[in-house]
């Protein structure tokens, strides 16, 4: 359960909402229209006192009479020495956030208890509850109920109202406790689902730019088949495919595809694997090198190709090296000896 349902709110009345939001802060009917307007013609009966230090026969003083209550109307206007004669009742007071006395409030906003908004003949308060800078609610009393304002979203909608023309004032003093802010210290974090739309679309999208910002950037370097690419002092790759031989990569093919372990260098790191284009390339062109008549290592480069993942090259039938008139067993001693050294 949400802290909506708990809070005391009071909904828009006539023009009363300057005490909508001295209760929604005190969270308590503690204050009526009557209340404040008695508050108002102290202040209206103190105003005029001072006024008439300067003498009642002048034209100030006429003037000041003449204009009537700056405080209060018949609507149920009430003004900000209203509000904060009110507060003053509870130790309590206001100043507005601008001022240098309220620099860490408008420096981190959820660091404060609660603040009074004021538009022409309209407030409203922000309050957290419990102390905690996860409890911020907006108590607006046009609203349909309190409705939750994250930590994140709080700053952005002060700067908010501040571009609409709202004056905003921080709350300073010991709010009295209320079974909201007990509730809260309980359950620091509303649930997700107890959200209104709204504030859980805020918090989703805070959420996520968070995340965003923990995502690695791709380095720009990355691994071939069979291991790392093996770069000098200098960053410069070493061991590119145009180093690797025909034989090499037949001979690598080979050892994969029976499951052996590529032999180490000189400096016993592996070395860099061919790519299965590279492969394909090698194999075919051992299989277009060898005479259609050397079935058992036709189908054992095959076979190689197969298990090791690599496509089969397509090889024409009749794809054979040109070789001068010269018998089989000649044929294969050649052959021999330029692939593998042998005689």
């Amino acid at each position: 359960m949400d802290l909506a349902r708990i809070a005391f709110f009071e909904k828009q009345e006539g023009q009363l909402c300057a005490q909508h939001a001295l209760n929604a802060l005190l969270q308590g009917p503690y204050f009526t229209a009557v209340d404040l307007s008695q508050l108002a013609m102290e202040l209206d009966q103190q105003e005029a006192s001072a006024m008439a230090e300067g003498g009642m026969d002048s034209a100030e003083y006429q003037r000041f009479m003449q204009a009537g209550s700056s405080n209060f109307d018949d609507s149920g206007f009430f003004s900000v020495q209203v509000i904060s004669r009110a507060l003053a009742v509870w130790n309590l007071d206001i100043r507005p956030i601008r001022s240098r006395d309220s620099a860490a409030a408008l420096a981190d906003p959820s660091s404060q208890d609660a603040f009074i908004c004021n538009l022409d003949q309209h407030w409203f308060t922000l309050r957290r509850f419990g102390g905690s800078p996860n409890r911020w609610y907006n108590l607006n009393s046009t609203l349909n109920e309190p409705q939750y304002v994250s930590d994140t979203y709080l700053g952005m909608l002060i700067t908010q109202l501040e571009a609409e023309g709202y004056s905003i004032f921080v709350v300073v003093g010991n709010i009295p406790p209320s079974e909201a802010d007990l509730f809260a210290v309980e359950v620091p974090r509303p649930p997700p689902e107890a959200l209104p739309t709204t504030a859980r679309s805020a918090t989703k999208q805070s959420d996520t730019e968070k995340d965003k910002a923990k995502t690695t950037p791709f380095s720009g370097k990355g691994n071939v088949l069979g291991g790392p690419v093996v770069e000098d002092a200098n960053g410069a790759a070493v061991g590119t495919p145009s180093e690797l031989t025909d034989d090499e990569m037949l001979a690598r093919a080979l050892a994969m595809s029976m499951g052996s372990s590529t032999p180490s260098d000189a400096a016993g790191m592996p070395p860099r694997q061919p790519s299965s284009d590279e492969l394909q390339r090698a194999m075919a062109a051992s299989l277009a090198e060898y005479d259609q008549n050397d079935k058992t290592l036709r189908r054992t480069l095959e076979m190689s190709m197969a298990d090791s993942g690599v496509p089969r090259p397509q090889v024409q039938q009749n794809a054979r090296v040109e070789q001068p008139a010269m018998s089989d067993a000649e044929l294969m001693r050649r052959k021999r000896l330029e692939r593998f050294g042998a005689k």
